[in-house]
This record gives C-alpha cells, structure tokens and sequence, in this order.
C-alpha cells in the first residue's frame, strides 16, 4: 500500500467504499473476505492511500464471487477494472510529485545559504562605512594636534628639557589590494505564493466524478456532458472522434447511473460520431461507447 495525500482525481476510495455498501458488506466483513488490514481499508477509502496490485486482486476477487446478479456483476467489475487502470496513473503522479518535493526542498535550502551568504556581505560594507567615518573624522583633527605639539616643543626647549618625541602612528582603515572589501545588495525579497488547496466536495456523487474523469482523459473520443435532447421526439447524440479508432463499437444507453443495466445496445462504427435516439422518459440518462481500445461514458438531459 502506498501512503500518498488526497489523491481525488478519480475517487478510487469513494468506488471501493460504494461497491462494498452494494454488496451489503460493513468494513469488518470486507477486510476479513479481502484480507486488508482496518487501518488500510479505512486509508484507501479516504483517498489516503493507493492499493498495491496484489490488494487489487483480491477486492476484485471478492467483490466477483458475492454478486448474485449477472448484470450487476459486469457493471461493478467494470466499474474496479476502470479504477485499476487509473491507479496506475495516479502511482506514477505521486512518484512525481515526491521528486518534485525533493527539489523543491534542495533549491530552498540553496536560496536560504545564498541569503545568508548575502546579509554578511551587507554586514561588512556597513563597518566598512563606519570606519571609514571614523578615518574621516579623525583626518579633521590633525591640523589642532599639529599645532599643540608645535606649542609643546617651544615651552620645552625654553626650559631646556629633552622630550622625548614619539613617533607618530599611521592608522590604516582602508582595505589592502591583496584583501578587497565587496558587497553586493541582494535583491528584493519576493513574497512566496502559494496556492490554495481545493477542498474536497462532500456533495458531489460518485458518478459523476468518476464518468467525468473518464470522459476528460482519453485520447480517442471528446464527450459533451452538457447535451440536452428532445424526450417526446427523437433526438440525435452527437460526440466527438479525436483519434482513429479501429474496428467497430457498441452504444449502450444506460439510466440514471453507471451501474444501470443498459435500455438498450446498438452497434456503431469506427468513424461514427452520432446516434439517432428513441423517444425516451424526461430526466437524465447514462451511456458508454465501448471499443476494443477505449470505453468512454458520458450523460445527457431529455425534457
């Protein structure tokens, strides 16, 4: 089991959590017929974790031998099947985002030395002004301490007393050529942005996460889940073929859900992208265009 955060992208966790409500099996009884450990139940249900594939196989082996109904049996594998292929997905994005962490921990920790590099440059031009402040200061002196010794070597050789002269100290503040002093101004700070992370929506159904995830992914056909037909004549559904497809499909216009077994099935074509529709109930309905390389779902409103 791979411990990621909030991966929603399909609600894998919310599919496995429906299926097992389905079948009429609370958590206990689920981990016991699929061998999960509680705690990782309870993780991949949250889309906290990614089951490994030896975990895949035996849910979908228990959710296979406890469904009764034939027809209920092809849509919920169908429904496990779809969200296997996805976690395969969704492990090969959390690989990516773990390096990308990693990189991004690297470069701050660079950043950071480079501002630290930064602030002492910044520290030693502030004492080198100062000093050189000093220097100055000390340099419009020295005409008044000129003239006091002048005064101190007349009053001496009046009394003819030997002083003893000291030698007088060069001070050196400025930097040597072999030792510059360099300092750079580092640039402005910028406030670091970060993106708010979307909550996850309790309110949003099952179904429409996972067909809406399906129809955005593929890269065959483009759905629009926005179409609104005629119920009390027939209509046309239209879709969308992005890339070729080989040999031909089949059309199944499913309910209200999914999992619904279909109304009816209809062979289409390669290079089909419409179907001419019967006269159908108001209220929305399901459906899925299923090939040998691709199965795609979507929805649309009669009224």
């Amino acid at each position: 089991m791979q411990l990621q955060g909030n991966l929603n992208d399909v609600f894998f966790g919310d599919i496995i959590k429906e299926i097992r409500k389905q079948l009429g099996f609370n958590s206990e009884q689920f981990c016991v017929g699929t061998k999960l450990h509680p705690v990782s139940l309870e993780l991949i249900e949250e889309n906290l974790a990614l089951p490994d594939n030896e975990e895949l196989r035996r849910i979908l082996r228990f959710v296979s031998l406890n469904i009764d109904d034939e027809k209920d049996r092809s849509s919920i594998q169908l429904g496990v099947m779809l969200a296997y292929d996805e976690v395969q997905k969704l492990r090969k994005k959390a690989d990516f985002l773990t390096r990308q962490d990693e990189y991004n921990a690297k470069r701050i920790k660079f950043l950071q030395e480079l501002v630290e590099e930064k602030e002492n440059d910044v520290q030693r031009l502030a004492n080198y002004q100062q000093a050189n402040t000093v220097a100055k200061a000390t340099t419009a002196n020295k005409p008044l301490m000129a003239v006091a010794s002048v005064l101190v070597l007349l009053i001496a050789s009046l009394f003819t007393i030997d002083l003893y002269k000291p030698e007088q100290q060069r001070i050196t503040l400025l930097p040597s050529k072999n030792n510059p002093i360099t300092a750079k101004i580092p640039p402005k700070k910028r406030k670091a942005v970060f993106a708010k992370s979307s909550k996850k929506q309790n309110n949003k159904s099952l179904n429409t996460g996972f067909e809406d995830f399906i129809a955005s992914k593929n890269r065959y056909i483009a759905i629009d889940n926005s179409q609104i037909v005629s119920a009390t004549q027939g209509a046309t559904l239209y879709w969308r073929i992005k890339r070729p497809l080989s040999g031909g499909g089949k059309f199944m216009l499913l309910g209200g859900s999914i999992y619904d077994a279909p109304l009816f099935a209809q062979e289409i074509s390669a290079n089909q992208d419409s179907i001419r529709l019967e006269k159908l109930k108001p209220g929305a309905y399901h459906y899925k265009l299923v090939f040998s390389n691709v199965t795609v779902f979507g929805r649309f409103t009669a009224k």
